[in-house]
């Protein structure tokens, strides 16, 4: 019996979320890049640690494909994504990458909140008088 990670053909694996795969990218100039990276869950992808998500378009392009097989990829300077080698991958991501995602996107979102009341006061300060910016971020980051 047969699953979605084995072809017919020596049992070779299919690129699949798990999967540790090397690739060749080759680009519209025809100049090409080696890339070895595995396939993981979208709330574990860490690109800069090896780590691309199940959900990005260059996943979901090799996702069910074998090694040896070459996939039309249009994307900005790449043409196609020739596939070198397929095999299970047997590190795991940190599963703090999800929880460190977190923090930076609340971080992030406090800070766009900050720039956002500082021009609502630098607005007001304008047409009604003293508001003090340096203030008002002191006090955010305090939690006032």
């Amino acid at each position: 019996m047969m699953n979605d990670e084995t072809s017919s053909i020596g049992h070779a694996p299919a690129v699949w979320t798990g999967c540790l795969v090397a690739v060749e990218l080759v680009n519209s100039d025809h100049s090409k890049e080696l890339l070895s990276f595995q396939i993981v869950p979208d709330h574990l992808a860490d690109f800069s640690r090896g780590f691309v998500a199940e959900g990005s378009r260059l996943a979901q392009a090799l996702m069910g494909r074998f090694a040896g097989e070459r996939i039309s990829y249009p994307v900005d300077d790449i043409e196609s994504v020739a596939i070198l080698g397929v095999q299970l991958a047997e590190r795991t991501p940190d599963e703090g990458i999800a929880r460190q995602r977190q923090e930076n996107l609340a971080r992030a979102l406090r800070q766009t909140e900050l720039a956002n009341m500082i021009a609502f006061a630098a607005s007001f300060n304008s047409k009604w008088g003293d508001y003090d910016p340096a203030r008002l971020t002191e006090e955010w980051e305090r939690g006032v």
